[in-house]
């Protein structure tokens, strides 16, 4: 199957989040879907994913991470996730999650 996502201009809200309207939309409605879900949409797409952590970052520094914390409403419009190593790497959604802020990034599997 071809992919039904492509890059875009992320626009993020005043927090610092945003979502591809192409991403993944777990099929139960909820905020997530069911184990295996994601991966199986990532085949169909013909993608792949690689998923960069507000916290496991070098270069946002300690101070960054506790603005995000003491916001009180999880800004992390202040972060700007790094690139990812390799061609065709572009941004699907900034969210958060229980690790904090997460990038999720997808490429072709054909971009190799």
């Amino acid at each position: 199957m071809l992919n039904t996502i492509t890059a875009m201009t992320p626009r993020r809200d005043t927090l610092g989040y945003w979502t591809h309207p192409d991403f993944f939309t777990p099929a139960n409605g909820e905020e997530f879907g069911v184990e295996g879900e994601f991966d199986a949409w990532l085949k169909k797409n013909n993608l792949r994913a690689w998923h960069s952590f507000m916290a496991d970052e070098d270069d946002i520094g300690e101070s960054m991470y506790q603005i995000y914390e003491k916001s009180g409403q999880g800004d992390c419009s202040h972060w700007t996730p790094s690139d990812v190593e390799g061609n065709g790497w572009f941004m699907a959604s900034i969210h958060d999650s229980d690790y904090g802020p997460v990038c999720v990034w997808l490429r072709s599997n054909i971009d190799e």
